[in-house]
């Protein structure tokens, strides 16, 4: 709610989602945003109640890179080298024409620039726009769940070379195969998958998703043997997600509970 105005809501409470405030705030004034948490009845035990993951206020130039806007694909990888493919999406909520340069770099685990590219990018007012840049990097560390190597692509919006948003993403350099015969491959080397099951809690913690914890339940599992969890019934905390490329845990990610029959009166097979 947005000064006593409904905005908008998410039915299952273990997924992002964003909420446009721009029609409802009061310019120059005092604005009040109310979250609510509605329980009611979950499919199983007790899973929780209250906000449990984190809820932030994001402000943007009119220009700017979109939320979760940078995509990194590493569609061909060999011995000599591999392509990384960054698809960033660029949004004008202005009400004219804008015509702005995308930097992009690629850095190594310890933040050293490896390679960059430099495209200009035009968007109409109120449209959306993917600029589709390429990126060649050589002499590659590849991850792997016993050594998870990872990169970071860091995107500027620039507006006459002065920066007016940027977006951090990391990534890892594999190729992934799955057959009958060899199972699943990651660089071309079979990996067993070694998994356990995990619920949304922390313990003693309750079931807030706090970030150190979550880091911790992996470091945990990893030290027993375990490289692949499963995540039930509901889709894990970005921290975790985080933490599992840093370590080297395989996910599975489980989208939601209930399908098409519900457990109980109120829970997700409604949706």
């Amino acid at each position: 709610f947005v000064n006593g105005m409904y905005a908008g809501q998410r039915r299952n409470g273990y997924v992002p989602f964003r909420v446009s405030l721009d029609c409802y705030l009061r310019y120059g004034e005092a604005n009040t945003i109310r979250v609510e948490a509605r329980a009611h009845q979950d499919s199983r035990w007790y899973s929780g109640l209250g906000i449990y993951r984190d809820t932030v206020l994001i402000v943007t130039p009119l220009a700017h890179i979109a939320a979760d806007g940078v995509r990194v694909t590493t569609p061909d990888v060999d011995d000599e080298r591999a392509v990384v493919e960054i698809a960033t999406t660029v949004q004008n909520e202005d009400v004219g024409t804008r015509t702005l340069m995308l930097l992009t770099q690629l850095r190594d685990e310890h933040g050293a620039t490896v390679t960059s590219d430099r495209t200009p990018v035009t968007v109409r007012p109120g449209a959306s726009t993917v600029v589709r840049q390429r990126l060649y990097l050589r002499n590659v560390q590849r991850w792997n769940v016993n050594s998870p190597y990872l990169y970071q692509i860091h995107t500027t919006l620039q507006d006459d070379d002065s920066e007016i948003d940027s977006a951090m993403a990391r990534f890892g350099v594999r190729t992934l195969r799955v057959d009958p015969q060899h199972g699943l491959r990651i660089n071309g080397e079979t990996v067993n998958l070694r998994g356990a099951c995990i619920h949304h809690d922390n313990g003693p913690l309750g079931a807030a998703a706090f970030g150190r914890a979550e880091e911790r339940r992996i470091e945990i599992l990893k030290s027993a043997g375990f490289n692949a969890i499963r995540s039930a019934h509901n889709p894990v905390s970005p921290a975790m997600l985080d933490a599992c490329d840093r370590l080297g845990m395989l996910v599975l990610d489980e989208a939601f509970d209930m399908w098409l029959e519900g457990m109980k009166p109120f829970d997700y097979a409604l949706d």
